[in-house]
This record gives structure tokens, sequence and C-alpha cells, in this order.
């Protein structure tokens, strides 16, 4: 479903896109703002972080605050992000960030392999696919290599 919406001043626009992404009536809502000519920047890095865990084999019912009180045993957490699909259902993993990098090897070293709500879950930093530039945003290959 798509919606446009026109604000008065700049600094509205800025606070309504903070809510890409965040969960609105139970789904992901996607915000971006319409008739930039510029590159849209990612909102989290695309490239290998030191600080980062992607984390995997997760029960869908694993909610932020589980996932943040299991890693705070290893350091201070900067942010949990779940993953949701298009129809705001979780994608079974997540990515957390820590403060300092000695935190997020704990963490690896850890978790990794770690049951959890009943799954072994699997922790390495995060290192997100390099993009091609291939494809526009929101399409979609046709599987099989064709």
């Amino acid at each position: 479903l798509f919606r446009s919406v026109e604000f008065a001043k700049p600094e509205e626009v800025e606070k309504a896109l903070q809510l890409d992404r965040q969960e609105l009536n139970g789904k992901a809502a996607l915000v971006s703002q319409y008739g930039k000519k510029t590159a849209a920047k990612p909102r989290y890095p695309v490239q290998l972080s030191r600080t980062t865990v992607f984390v995997s084999n997760l029960k869908f019912s694993a909610t932020k605050e589980e996932l943040k009180e299991l890693f705070e045993t290893h350091g201070s957490v900067k942010e949990v992000r779940k993953t949701l699909d298009g129809q705001g259902r979780p994608r079974g993993f997540a990515y957390v960030e820590f403060e300092e990098v000695k935190s997020a090897q704990a963490a690896i070293r850890n978790v990794d392999g770690l049951l959890f709500k009943g799954r072994p879950l699997s922790v390495a930093l995060s290192n997100p696919p390099a993009s091609t530039g291939s494809r526009r945003a929101g399409e979609r290959g046709r599987g099989r290599g064709k």
C-alpha cells in the first residue's frame, strides 16, 4: 500500500524519515523522500562492521528486549535490529550493534551455537553482501539464474 504525505516544514520531513523500517500496525513501514534526485544513503552500514554481529536461526517469537538481554552479558549494546519482511513478519535474523569491538568478539565466541528458545544461534560479524547496483530498489531476480 502506497501513501504520499506533504509536510510544511523540513524538520517534519526529517522526523518522518526516522520512522523508516519501524513497525506500524504490525507491518514494516518503508519511508522515503519522494523526488530527491541524489543517491539514497543507506540507513545502516553496508560493509563489514567490527562492532555489529549478524544473528541467525532466531525463533520468530524472539523479541528485541530478549536479544538485548542475552547479548548485554558480553558488553554494552548500542542497538538491536530485528528484520521484518514486507508484511511485518519476522525473518528469523537480527543485527546486534555493540559499543566496542571487544564486546562483539566476545559475543561471537560465547553465543555462536548457544541454544536460545530451543534453537542454536549462529552469530558472526555483520558483513552485508556487496551491492552490484545493477538492480533498482524493489526489483527481484527471477531465480535459478534466469
